[in-house]
């Protein structure tokens, strides 16, 4: 359906060994995938640019230029752009037995890594992948999403996010111990990591009890303080 203008010319003088036709062909294909680019063959040397729709289209792109090319050309040089979510958003929540991961990952071998650590902290729960592929993950992005799960695996309910490398955390703890480690853990975070919002409760006791005995070796508090 596009318009082809077709200003080539009959010439000798190629570079020893290459077959012009495949070269041209292969370089038509991986153009035909970009919103927009161009594509050059100079002797054996082929440059590529462009801008890809999306993420799973760049690297593809990527991926066949890394390879070896057909026709005798080689790859000099390739600026290849995909799309670039700004700011970048990531979550997991839970409610129940079901882990929703939401936002966005930059390549689908972080995108395992994280359903499977996710797998690895809930086990027994339905893990949800509503990821979508983007760039501009900031560095150490799945570092800090395998920490986010962390904290939430030690709560009984809620969700964590990151909003580029901001962390928020809000939920209920299971438990005084995962309370206790989620609070501590978060004064302090690795890496580039900074805590954005912390909102988390305690577990509930009922019946709310507390009481204190007093005998000849001293007294004893026992019970429970909000």
């Amino acid at each position: 359906g596009g318009q082809v203008t077709d200003n080539l010319r009959v010439a000798d003088g190629g570079a020893s060994g290459v077959d012009y036709a495949q070269g041209a062909a292969f370089a038509l294909g991986q153009l035909a995938k970009l919103q927009n680019g161009s594509a050059k063959i100079s002797g054996d040397a082929l440059t590529v640019s462009g801008a890809a729709a999306d993420v799973a289209t760049y690297e593809s792109v990527r991926a066949a230029l890394s390879g070896a090319l057909p026709g005798g050309i080689k790859l000099a040089s390739q600026a290849i752009t995909g799309p670039v979510a700004s700011p970048y958003l990531w979550s997991a929540k839970r409610d129940g037995s079901t882990l929703t991961l939401e936002g966005f990952v930059p390549s689908e071998g972080v995108r395992g890594t994280i359903v499977n650590r996710a797998k690895g902290l809930f086990p027994g729960v339905n893990v949800i992948d509503q990821m979508k592929l983007a760039l501009g993950a900031p560095d150490g992005f799945a570092a800090a999403a395998a920490t986010a799960l962390t904290h939430l695996s030690r709560l009984a309910s809620g969700s964590v996010a990151l909003s580029n490398a901001a962390l928020s955390v809000t939920g209920k703890a299971a438990d005084f111990p995962g309370f206790d480690a989620v609070t501590a853990a978060l004064k302090a975070l690795p890496g580039s990591v900074t805590l954005g919002k912390a909102e988390i409760a305690p577990p509930t006791v009922s019946p709310f009890e507390w009481s204190a005995t007093k005998a000849a070796s001293g007294l004893t508090l026992s019970g429970v303080v909000p």
